[in-house]
């Protein structure tokens, strides 16, 4: 299997890279237990299959296919720093295999590291320029740095023709077949990690890239990863035309997306008791830097503001206007020609420290992701705070809210999250000095990623652990005398 993942869009479980010249003999005794090895991993004898292959590698420390395979057996069962270091490895072995660069590639992307998942993708394509796993990887790093012109370039060349990637299942007896149906160019929120390939027999479409009247590939759940109302409202509606013609349950029907745009749906969330909403608004950044300060208030905003270019996350393109005087050097830092403009809640308690919470409601039960905690006002948990007593309180909170959110916030929370009418959403949300929920947004969009062993924040693992099988269980149980994964295609788009 070639690597094609990602977090934001359509993608593959990471896979072996071609050999290279002359394989790598090994005897009929070690060949055997090879075999045993990888029947263990495809059965998801976890342990057992790192053991075996682990053994294998020590009388074969160059064994690049044996180290690929660890690498995918770790990544898979979330210790992604270990699936790194055995994909660097492969690539120190066969510099020159595109497979091997994109499996590191898609490693670093998924660890944020942007400019090295950038050179390993490009290295990969000096090799072979016409390797869409590279020119994918490419397209979701130049999206992420805002450059729209380049992101399309790579996307077009990645996605054209290979617009379906198929996750095949891994186990004994049958599957539940999940289509499921994202956007090449982002707005997804992940289900790599939940839809665990020893469950689950996956087919991913990137809907910018397929005829809306193509036939689906056989499935019994559809799951609408697109959630991004305002980037991917075309997207939306193929879904939507897609799905008219299946008769299997949808998780996130897109019509109810399409209610999710971030400006008029804040709108609808002042009406819930005890939240309070920032006043938000898209305007032209041109007009912006004509109009100035009395165009800006005269929207209702005042000074410190915030702008943010519309369809990124994790902070990126998104900062604090103290004073209008700071209005036209913030503008020049923001990519795109509209922006949205937030009214800011200086929320820091005493001694600085700013908090911003997180849950996911998984068929409209609340599961805690993160309470993290920062001396920025732009909060975000890979820049939290690893004080013990921030640490502490983070556990608290992942092992009950209660235990730290003020009375009426779980009230309200509920109340946002049957207004949104989604079977998988995420609310971020700070606390005010009056113990009122301040929403940040409520979407589709928000992704629940694993933490590795060794990280500091580690004790979230079984939190998380929660929300996986929250929404495993959600999708369904295997079906008796389902067919095992089965080959699909799907006709290319106009």
């Amino acid at each position: 299997m070639q690597s094609h993942r990602h977090s934001l869009a359509v993608c593959q479980p990471p896979g072996r890279p071609q050999p290279e010249g002359q394989a790598l003999e090994v005897n009929r005794q070690d060949a055997e237990a090879l075999h045993v090895a990888r029947e263990l991993d495809r059965l998801g004898h976890d342990e057992d299959a790192k053991r075996a292959y682990l053994d294998h590698l020590q009388r074969h420390p160059d064994d690049a296919e044996v180290l690929t395979d660890l690498g995918n057996l770790a990544f898979r069962t979330r210790y992604r720093r270990a699936a790194r270091t055995a994909y660097a490895r492969v690539v120190q072995l066969r510099p020159f295999d595109p497979a091997a660069r994109v499996n590191l590639g898609n490693a670093w992307l998924d660890a944020g590291d942007l400019q090295a998942a950038q050179a390993e993708y490009e290295a990969a394509l000096a090799v072979d320029p016409a390797f869409a796993p590279a020119h994918q990887g490419l397209s979701h790093v130049f999206a992420q740095l805002a450059d729209d012109a380049t992101s399309r370039h790579h996307r077009d060349l990645g996605f054209a023709g290979n617009a379906l990637a198929h996750v095949p299942y891994q186990g004994e007896g049958t599957a539940l077949r999940v289509l499921v149906l994202t956007s090449a160019a982002g707005g997804n929120f992940n289900t790599n990690w939940l839809l665990d390939p020893h469950r689950f027999d996956v087919v991913r479409l990137a809907l910018d890239y397929v005829d809306a009247r193509m036939p689906l590939p056989p499935h019994d759940v559809i799951v609408n990863a697109i959630g991004d109302a305002d980037l991917c409202q075309r997207e939306l509606e193929t879904a939507s035309c897609l799905i008219a013609r299946s008769s299997a349950r949808v998780v996130n029907a897109p019509v109810r997306v399409l209610n999710t745009g971030r400006v008029a749906h804040s709108e609808q969330l002042r009406a819930v008791a005890g939240t309070v909403v920032p006043r938000m608004a898209t305007i032209p950044k041109a007009a912006i830097a004509a109009g100035g300060e009395a165009l800006l208030r005269g929207h209702g905003f005042d000074f410190p503001l915030l702008l943010r270019t519309p369809g990124h996350n994790t902070g990126r393109h998104f900062v604090k206007v103290a004073r209008p005087t700071d209005l036209r050097a913030a503008l020049e830092t923001l990519p795109g020609d509209q922006v949205l403009a937030i009214e800011y809640f200086d929320l820091a308690e005493t001694g600085g420290w700013t908090r911003k919470y997180r849950v996911i409601a998984i068929d409209q039960e609340l599961f805690p992701v993160h309470a993290a905690i920062s001396a920025d006002w732009k909060v975000h948990l890979f820049s939290a705070s690893h004080a013990p007593e921030h640490q502490e309180e983070d556990a608290r909170f992942l092992d009950d809210p209660r235990n730290v959110l003020p009375p009426g916030v779980l009230a309200a929370l509920e109340a946002i999250v049957r207004r949104l009418g989604l079977d998988y959403a995420g609310v971020d949300f700070g606390i005010d000095a009056a113990g009122h929920l301040v929403l940040f947004e409520a979407n589709a969009t928000m992704s629940i990623h694993p933490v590795d062993p060794g990280d500091p924040f580690a004790y979230r693992r079984a939190a998380i652990g929660r929300i996986f099988a929250a929404f495993e269980r959600m999708i369904g149980p295997p079906r008796a005398g389902q067919p095992k994964s089965e080959p699909v295609e799907v006709e290319r788009g106009e």
